[in-house]
């Protein structure tokens, strides 16, 4: 592999060498043995697509012996024909049992079994009648009929409440199993189990309940007052709520069994007044506004990307009694009526778009379960829910406000906030930080979403401050259009199932440069976004302006180094420069007679705010490499031992193997040292998390042999203590 990747590759992310001429389509057969894939795997394309610069993703599932291998998915993506980089898990070595010793009906009756439940979705057929009664397109299977067993090998068990570490995708911990989607009505429920194969034992359970002919008609909605949408007239010359130009039903809950086509509510003249009727109205014109969102921003027609038949819910009431939530159930919205004394009805134009996009991620980057992979997922569901809602106001960064404002002034005032998740006044309050005291504390996916809810907030909006893991940020935002933008790309074309927060950082990096290009002022905000909620390092190299003519007032500030080559000030120029490290231009650059030029160096943040001037963009497309930005001080000495008084490495420089001392005097001083937990993160210089572990040792020994030449950064949290240092591998 290394004779086709350059040097600052990971096993996750390989960047393949600008000599190289392999197409995207084929590496996998012309290539495999590199890759270290034997001769019982099988690389499988299972689709493409073309983004809008042209360039081609290819997304590939591992098989074993014809056997799907689940985390083992490759993402290869093309420029100009050929491979410029790919993403992803490969499950190397296996050497597995891949014939089951139980039938597949047999397995089925084990996880139902599990389920606790006395109605299957599939078995009542009311629920079966009401999706064949308002299904659109009438060529498409039905989905409730009894779940089929896929074989495949998974992994074991998830560790670290759901989150397996990068070591745990070895071949000796997956096994064959029959994977099941089991739904339930009693309660409304979805879960993906597994039974062992070669045993009939349950290996896991996954919730994967994501908590969405045409006559122009009127209605008054809840939230948003007079609108319209697209209705279906009958026969008998009445309008029902089936709007056959997106395939999307709509039906008013009673709280009995569904029927169709009487649960559908009708109108004789489609203008929509009834009190009664307006949650399911109001669900049925924010499914109109979902759909068309993702066709006119993103070029996405239904959450397949094909007019996918969807259905909605509304004033949907559980048997838990808990009628405050929303579920994604495909293909159904579920709606809840909210309880009249802390929620109105679950209708509002983020909480369907926030249900919509589950069913988008479905269909493309396929993130879920209980780990960081569904903190991404709900977090991308409340980015798009608030990006649906923008495109009627202003974005208020406050998912599911007017569900709970009717209610409870001066309580809780939303469901969840993107600018500030911490706030208490929150429904679901979570975290922003990634591994901070509140992250450990809370491990739900709703509020871990936080972490990557607030770096899409700064990344628009801009901010600086400190984290609650003690480091200082500065981000400069980019706004909503270019935020939601790079946010899709990064969501359909860079992400695998398996991603975790690191991988999701990486992921929005490659996405921003192949559209702004390497060191490109977005990508610096990306990175710095990024830093301020705790994940990787932040933007330190030299932002680069190349051929700029100022001829009216601009202001220029970063908080790194600034370059300009030819820079040009007409007459008519006024330019203010603001850097907190350096500002250098070269001597072809000039301002004229009667411009206006200022240059600052100040130590203070310069950004944190919207970013109000049109600046150039940087128009190299290679990828992101720390080597071009990161700021490493080569003259630097360092010693075999180095100290920096907290934490002693030896030796340093090292050839793999070293000695990570901590000096705590909190720990040193306590005779019962154990409850002291020492959190050690190793990064490369792209920012990904290399190494981790948890121990409460004073001394810990590392091998990075493994590894590439080069400086790493290491982080350790201990006790109250946060310290950080750099070791080079030779």
């Amino acid at each position: 592999m290394a004779q086709l990747v350059e040097s600052h590759s990971t096993t996750k992310w390989l960047y393949f060498k600008e000599d190289l001429s392999i197409p995207g389509s084929t590496i996998f057969q012309t290539h495999k043995s590199a890759f270290g894939l034997g001769i019982d795997d099988q690389m499988i394309l299972k689709n493409s697509h073309i983004d809008e610069l042209s360039n081609v993703h290819y997304f590939f599932q591992q098989q074993y012996q014809g056997i799907m291998v689940e985390d083992g998915r490759y993402i290869v993506h093309e420029k100009q024909n050929r491979a410029d980089m790919a993403n992803g898990i490969l499950i190397l070595n296996l050497n597995t049992n891949v014939i089951p010793s139980i039938s597949e009906s047999s397995a089925l009756q084990i996880a139902m079994s599990i389920s606790q439940s006395p109605k299957f979705a599939w078995q009542d057929s009311s629920y079966v009648a009401f999706l064949r009664e308002t299904s659109i397109d009438t060529s498409a299977p039905l989905i409730y009929s009894a779940p089929k067993g896929e074989l495949l090998l998974t992994l074991k068990s998830d560790t670290l409440g759901g989150n397996p570490f990068e070591n745990d995708f070895i071949a000796d911990n997956y096994v064959l199993a029959y994977k099941f989607t089991i739904r339930t009505l009693d309660p409304v429920n979805e879960k993906i189990i597994y039974v062992n194969a070669l045993g009939g034992t349950i290996i896991k359970q996954i919730d994967n309940l994501r908590s969405g002919n045409c006559h122009s008609g009127s209605v008054q909605t809840w939230y948003n007052g007079q609108q319209s949408f697209d209705t279906k007239r009958n026969s008998a010359l009445q309008y029902r709520l089936i709007d056959e130009c997106r395939h999307i039903t709509t039906v008013l809950y009673d709280g009995a069994p569904i029927q169709i086509p009487q649960d559908i509510p009708t109108d004789s003249d489609n203008d929509w007044s009834s009190v009664s009727e307006r949650p399911a109205t109001s669900a049925h014109w924010a499914g109109k506004v979902c759909f068309d969102y993702f066709k006119n921003v993103h070029s996405r027609p239904g959450m397949n990307g094909n007019f996918y038949d969807v259905r909605i819910i509304a004033n949907y009431s559980w048997s838990s009694g808990n009628h405050i939530q929303s579920m994604w159930e495909d293909p159904v919205i579920y709606c809840g009526k909210g309880d009249n004394t802390v929620a109105w009805h679950l209708v509002s134009l983020n909480i369907i778009g926030h249900e919509w996009t589950h069913g988008v991620i479905q269909f493309t980057a396929g993130l879920g379960g209980n780990g960081e992979a569904g903190a991404l997922e709900e977090s991308f569901c409340d980015i798009f829910g608030e990006m649906i809602e923008s495109t009627y106001s202003t974005a208020d960064w406050l998912w599911a406000r007017e569900v709970f404002e009717t209610y409870t002034p001066g309580g809780v005032i939303a469901g969840r906030s993107l600018s500030n998740p911490k706030d208490p006044n929150m429904y679901i309050p979570g975290p922003d930080t990634y591994g901070s005291i509140l992250w450990n504390s809370m491990g739900d996916i709703h509020q871990r979403a936080g972490v990557q809810n607030k770096f899409f907030y700064l990344l628009c909006e801009g901010g600086n401050g400190t984290n609650d893991i003690g480091n200082d940020y500065c981000v400069e935002g980019l706004g909503v259009i270019k935020g939601r933008g790079l946010a899709y790309h990064t969501l359909v074309s860079y992400l695998s199932s398996n991603a975790t927060f690191n991988d999701a950082r990486t992921a929005w990096i490659n996405a921003t440069i192949s559209y702004y290009g390497q060191n490109s002022f977005e990508v610096q905000q990306v990175m710095n976004a990024w830093h301020a909620v705790g994940v990787g390092l932040p933007f330190t190299g030299t932002t680069i302006y190349n051929n700029l003519i100022v001829s009216n007032t601009q202001n220029i500030s970063h908080n790194n180094d600034i370059l300009f080559n030819n820079l040009q000030v007409t007459p008519s120029g006024n330019l203010t420069v603001t850097s907190s490290t350096k500002i250098t231009m070269n001597p072809t650059s000039k301002a004229s007679s009667g411009s206006y030029f200022h240059a600052y160096i100040t130590p203070s943040c310069p950004g944190g705010g919207m970013r109000l001037n049109n600046e150039p963009e940087n128009n190299n497309s290679n990828n992101y490499s720390e080597s071009d930005n990161a700021n490493i001080d080569g003259e630097n000495k360092i010693n075999d031992t180095y100290s920096n008084g907290n934490i002693i490495l030896t030796p340093n420089p090292t050839q793999g193997q070293f000695l990570l001392d901590i000096k705590n005097s909190q720990r040193d001083s306590d005779k019962n040292s154990s409850e002291f937990n020492n959190e050690i993160f190793i990064y490369d210089l792209l920012g990904n998390v290399i190494y981790q572990t948890i121990n409460n040792k004073k001394t810990t020994s590392i091998d990075l042999s493994l590894h590439p030449q080069g400086i790493y950064f290491i982080k350790v949290q201990s006790a109250d203590n946060l310290y950080t240092e750099k070791i080079i591998l030779q």
